[in-house]
């Protein structure tokens, strides 16, 4: 964590940190008045990152403390915000969508993967996102789906007629920091491999609920949208 913080804390203004599981703010962090901590009295696991309520104009990066962002991390991110209209819109690098054919339901976009071009899709990884306050959901809307939030933000995010794009990227950029010996202990085998009956519940009706862009290329459903279309 606190290598991530070192990282990420010069790009931002300000960085809000859930401590899930922490009996005090660590002392290498204490007093840095750029870093807002809280240490809830539950384990909110992924849902964390949507305990902090923003201004409608923040522009919010949520984050995960098992990835290692690079120093250019935000500065690419927020150059799609000069020709996207945030209001309503979100970004990834990890993007899903329904696919029938697959084995798991869905297509991946994998943010270790190269991209070329930005394309909507139904479901982003919350651990590679960006987004403003006006489409940052409450967390009351997100508590239920520890271990599965990014089903539950996705689902949010479709009621709300907001659109979600995953963005270009070269292969590799972002990086996974938990070494082959504790993936057993990761969030993603401890849940996601392992649902719950809410957890499958979930992901079923979000398959069956596509996001209006999703398989569009950005440009594509900019110019499908100013013919009327």
């Amino acid at each position: 964590m606190l290598h991530n913080i070192q990282a990420v804390l010069p790009q931002v203004d300000r960085l809000f940190l859930t401590l899930n599981q922490f009996e005090h703010v660590p002392d290498e962090i204490a007093g840095n008045e750029r870093i807002v901590t809280v240490i809830p009295d539950d384990d909110l696991l992924d849902v964390g990152k949507f305990h902090f309520q923003p201004d409608p104009d923040d522009l919010i990066f949520t984050m995960d403390d098992d990835l290692v962002y690079p120093a250019d991390y935000v500065a690419h991110m927020l150059s799609f915000t000069e020709h996207m209209d945030f209001d309503t819109t979100l970004i990834g690098l990890h993007g899903l969508s329904p696919d029938a054919e697959a084995p798991s339901g869905w297509k991946y976009y994998h943010f270790r993967r190269g991209m070329k071009s930005i394309r909507g899709v139904t479901r982003l990884g919350t651990g590679v996102a960006l987004m403003k306050g006006t489409t940052y959901p409450p967390l009351a809307a997100m508590r239920g789906a520890e271990g599965y939030v990014d089903i539950r933000f996705a689902q949010w995010q479709i009621a709300q007629g907001n659109l979600m794009w995953t963005v270009p990227r070269t292969r590799g950029w972002v990086k996974g920091n938990v070494p082959d010996e504790l993936q057993k202990y990761s969030l993603t085998e401890r849940y996601l491999f392992r649902p719950t009956p809410q957890h499958q519940a979930e992901t079923r009706k979000l398959l069956q609920t596509t996001a209006a862009n999703d398989g569009f290329r950005y440009f594509q459903w900019k110019k499908l949208h100013r013919s009327g279309g």
